[in-house]
């Protein structure tokens, strides 16, 4: 297994870079490996396996991630795929967020009964207030994301909750799977 596709859906970019920061262990790890966000017009039959991101928010993940898997179903099942999501559920990662964070995740995914990943990997996020991603994002939604970004840099002096140890150890185990 040489060559994978990692896909993110993201709101305002914390997926897409906790996709780069995967994307470069995998590399040091002599993987070829392929960035995309999200979209119908992405072919992966060129890929030996996957990887798909997706963020969380409010319990649910994002349209684009749910459509990705509908759309390339038969493929990423007869594949080896692993999944992993961003949520700010895990900036705090107890067993009790693990496991909330785990179910929402995995009520995404029951619809899609061929489906079994090899991973699931859980990882805090950030609320990004810059880049084209977030750019994107419509007035409103970014205005939200700026005021919840103030007071979670008040309250925890850094709206950044990335836990690269955490990937690290993802990367290791699903670097071995794959």
């Amino acid at each position: 297994m040489n060559k994978l596709l990692i896909v993110y859906s993201t709101w305002a970019g914390a997926t897409h870079a906790v996709a780069k920061k995967i994307s470069e262990l995998l590399q040091e790890r002599s993987f070829v490996v392929d960035i995309q966000k999200a979209n119908s017009s992405i072919t992966i039959e060129e890929y030996d396996g996957y990887i798909i991101g997706t963020s969380i928010h409010a319990g649910k993940t994002i349209k684009s991630f749910r459509e990705f898997i509908k759309i390339n179903l038969k493929q990423i099942s007869a594949k080896p795929t692993a999944v992993f999501a961003v949520c700010a559920n895990m900036i705090n990662e107890t067993e009790n967020n693990r496991q909330e964070t785990s179910e929402w995740i995995k009520k995404s995914l029951a619809k899609y009964s061929t489906f079994k990943p090899l991973s699931i990997g859980l990882f805090g996020g950030a609320f990004l207030t810059e880049g084209t991603d977030f750019n994107n994002l419509n007035f409103f939604i970014r205005k939200m994301i700026l005021s919840m970004n103030k007071n979670l840099d008040e309250n925890q002096k850094n709206p950044d909750f990335y836990k690269n140890d955490s990937i690290s150890d993802w990367v290791i185990e699903i670097s071995e799977k794959f």
